[in-house]
């Protein structure tokens, strides 16, 4: 995979990745998510990217979804622990539209007083539904008890009681602190010309630095820990696992594999041993997510109250099994091959290719081929290895979700 970069004048570094392909992605990130807020602003980085689609002396609020609605592109953008991105799905004809959105959107937004109103609305009915949804209800209580007291324990949303209070003067001097070009890192997919998108960007990002100081965020101390919570729902929800490695790390090539042979499609061990072979539950899954200073390995599983303890005791089990016995160089094989797979096929989507890209430049692997490289090189001893220092069997947080009387 051959991937063009090149660092503008304004220090926005710039990312290209020529494809065939018949559609074009372009994402733009900025170095600023929620971990980076300050306590009082929870959900400063969320309410912004909210805001930034509102309109700019260029294009109102309307206009700025409508010019890309009106050549069939998609635009949308999401808020993370670490960075905040925006993307545009679009015909390779119509990048210029796409860089020139993009553009107003990270550059020129007005951040008008008057449109807060809306969005606060929205973005606090976006938490309501998020308290709803048992599945993101239980995964947000998992990160933020797996990370107490640190800035990743802090909800992305924000809360009811932060999003009523922010004020503009708070977005505008994140948005000033860290949109600058100098903060962003931007990829293409698509077939264009390199020559072309650099000029787009160089004329639509403006010719400004800012220094922006970012600390380092805490890490977290990892505990034992269990919460339960009751709902007026049929399903208990189980959430347990534990913090891990940042993406940086080399253990993290050997937790894909881990990751893989646990969790890893229909055929993985957890699934297998709890939904196919005993039935106890329909859905069950594995979460491994990293990012540059933080990391997670999270099972979920919807099933009966009665089959938490037996559920616990055979996650518990398959957790020790691959601490305690090396994989067999078949298993591994199998591992790495779904690893691969998932990636390359991954890829062949121009904005989820623009993704890895960025998250290559982010976390210094490069290449996003680079990183399925380094996973194919990895040990049946360095996988057990790195699972007896990760897999914190005696520090697991649990969340439970359970039937019974809603306590807000």
């Amino acid at each position: 995979m051959e991937i063009e970069r090149t660092v503008l004048d304004n220090g926005l570094v710039l990312l290209f990745r020529k494809t065939a392909k018949e559609s074009a992605a372009i994402q733009i990130a900025t170095k600023f998510g929620s971990s980076y807020e300050k306590k009082k602003d929870y959900g400063a980085a969320h309410f912004l990217e909210h805001m930034a689609f509102t309109g700019s002396e260029k294009y109102n609020r309307k206009q700025t979804t409508e010019t890309i609605d009106s050549v069939g592109g998609d635009i949308n953008a999401f808020t993370s622990h670490e960075t905040t991105r925006y993307h545009i799905k679009i015909l390779p004809k119509h990048l210029d539209k796409a860089t020139d959105i993009l553009g107003e959107c990270m550059q020129n937004s007005l951040l008008l007083e008057k449109e807060m109103p809306t969005e606060r609305n929205i973005i606090l009915n976006e938490i309501r539904d998020s308290y709803d949804n048992s599945l993101s209800f239980v995964f947000d209580s998992f990160v933020k008890e797996a990370f107490k007291g640190t800035e990743l324990g802090w909800s992305i949303l924000g809360t009811e009681q932060t999003i009523k209070a922010m004020s503009r003067p708070t977005l505008e001097k994140y948005y000033s602190d860290y949109y600058a070009p100098n903060n962003l890192v931007a990829c293409v997919s698509g077939n264009t010309d390199f020559d072309f998108l650099k000029k787009e960007i160089n004329q639509k990002f403006a010719n400004k630095t800012q220094k922006t100081k970012k600390s380092k965020l805490e890490k977290p101390k990892i505990k034992q820990s269990e919460k339960v919570f009751e709902r007026d729902i049929q399903q208990t929800h189980l959430c347990l696992g534990f913090p891990v490695m940042n993406a940086h790390h080399e253990d993290a090539n050997a937790f894909e594999l881990i990751q893989a042979i646990l969790g890893g499609g229909l055929s993985g061990r957890l699934k297998q041993e709890i939904r196919e072979k005993r039935g106890l539950c329909y859905r069950i899954f594995s979460d491994f997510d990293i990012g540059s200073e933080y990391g997670y390995f999270a099972v979920y599983v919807a099933t009966e109250e009665k089959n938490i303890p037996k559920i616990k005791s055979l996650i518990v089990k398959e957790l020790e099994r691959i601490r305690n016995k090396k994989e067999s160089m078949q298993t591994i094989k199998k591992a790495k091959q779904f690893f691969e797979g998932k990636e390359i096929i991954n890829l062949e989507n121009p904005l989820r290719e623009a993704q890895a890209i960025i998250d290559s430049e982010l976390y210094g692997w490069k290449n996003p081929l680079n990183r399925i490289d380094a996973v194919k090189k990895v040990s049946p001893e360095a996988v057990q290895s790195t699972a007896r220092r990760r897999l914190q069997v005696d520090n697991i947080t649990t969340i439970i979700l359970k039937p019974g009387r809603s306590k807000k």
